[in-house]
């Protein structure tokens, strides 16, 4: 989640708030988000980076 936060702030992104569920049986975490973005650019940028962050599998957007 750390490094989520980070890639977050640098990209100048409010994060309101973050869960993270952990203890899943196959070692997994599930890290739900709420980010204050601005524009379909810009969440279009933030995605592939949070992919490529070690460890992450995916990361999309919940609507809703």
């Amino acid at each position: 989640m750390r490094d989520i936060a980070s890639l977050v702030a640098d990209e100048k992104i409010n994060m309101r708030e973050a869960q993270a569920r952990t203890g899943l049986k196959d070692n997994s975490a599930v890290v739900t988000a709420t980010l204050d973005i601005s524009s379909t650019v810009q969440l279009s940028r933030l995605l592939p980076r949070i992919e490529r962050l070690p460890n992450v599998v995916e990361a999309q957007r919940q609507i809703g």
